[in-house]
């Protein structure tokens, strides 16, 4: 993890995480939840509980009309640890504005809200176990 304008995410803290397409060499950025503005630091993964997948829908329209990526899509949840291995985390989870409007599970399609815990790294988020599709009753 790589500390940004000398501040650093701290474990327990909510942020929100996505995936940083302009820093070489680093997949995600890591943002204070209370203070979004700010970002904290970079790392090629990161591992969060408590997980809100979260798609800013007039951030996905202004992509798709204007055919630029911009930030619109991210995780919020709470900061477990970074670049660790997590290869218990199994199921495949996937956006693309242009294909979907949601975050969704590889295997089934199915929309995703949020999840007990999820791990963004390299190109891709996983969870594993307990999930909750947008539309279900939990």
């Amino acid at each position: 993890m790589k500390s940004y304008k000398g501040r650093e995410p701290k474990v327990g803290m909510r942020v929100q995480v996505y995936r940083n397409l302009n820093v070489p060499g680093v997949a995600y950025s890591i943002k204070s939840q209370k203070s979004p503005q700010h970002v904290l630091g970079h790392a090629r993964s990161v591992h969060l509980k408590d997980v809100t997948f979260v798609v800013n829908q007039k951030g996905r329209e202004k992509t798709i009309s204007e055919g630029r990526k911009r930030v619109h899509a991210f995780l919020v949840g709470t900061l477990v640890s970074w670049e660790e291995d997590y290869s218990a985390f199994d199921q495949k989870v996937y956006y693309d504005p242009y294909q979907t409007e949601y975050f969704t599970l590889v295997s089934s399609g199915e929309p995703l809200e949020t999840a007990m815990e999820a791990v963004c790294k390299d190109k891709h988020t996983f969870i594993k176990d307990c999930l909750y599709v947008i539309g279900e009753d939990v």
